[in-house]
């Protein structure tokens, strides 16, 4: 069954099942899908178009179920250096695609903060939240997976996405402080 069929019980069952081809690059991934049907709900309420930067949150879905089939691959491939490789960059391209589609949705939904009525925003406060939330879990997922590969670049790859992340996170926190009551 896909994952986009199973119902929050089924996703929570197995979540928490000690299998490690479910984890947390996908479940980065559905909280970014859960961050965008948020996004696009305070937009659709406060009638804003949606970001075209966006992707829908089915595109998460898929992304998932791709970090989560990428991982059993990686695994099966880790004794063949050859397909290992192959599997690794698969993998690492997924998650990087996870990243990069967390950011834009992220600062899409920063961007809508000063045009909906203060009510909402903490609902798009949380959603940058778990946009931030699902890149982080993909840069933990890349981190995890190159642990002991010398492959060339991926130090650099690495420090990228998460220099990315850490300004996204300064952003949020200015944003909490800007659009929150004190």
């Amino acid at each position: 069954m896909a994952l986009k069929d199973w119902t929050i019980g089924e996703f929570l069952q197995r979540t928490e099942l000690p299998s490690p081809s479910w984890a947390g690059g996908s479940a980065g991934a559905m909280a970014a899908a859960v961050a965008g049907a948020l996004t696009r709900k305070i937009a659709a309420i406060s009638r804003i178009d949606y970001p075209d930067v966006l992707d829908s949150p089915e595109r998460f879905l898929i992304l998932a179920e791709k970090d989560m089939r990428g991982y059993r691959q990686l695994r099966h491939d880790r004794a063949n250096p050859q397909a290992f490789t192959k599997s690794l960059n698969a993998s690492l391209a997924v998650s990087t695609n996870i990243i990069a589609l967390c950011i834009n949705g992220a600062y899409a939904a920063g961007d809508l903060l000063p045009s909906v009525k203060p009510v909402m925003r903490p609902d798009l406060l949380v959603a940058a939240q778990l946009y931030y939330s699902g890149g982080f879990s993909a840069l933990i997922n890349m981190q995890s997976n190159v642990i002991g590969v010398a492959q060339t670049g991926l130090s650099e790859l690495l420090s990228q996405q998460e220099t990315q992340l850490d300004r996204l996170c300064w952003s949020i926190d200015g944003w909490v402080q800007r659009y929150t009551l004190h």
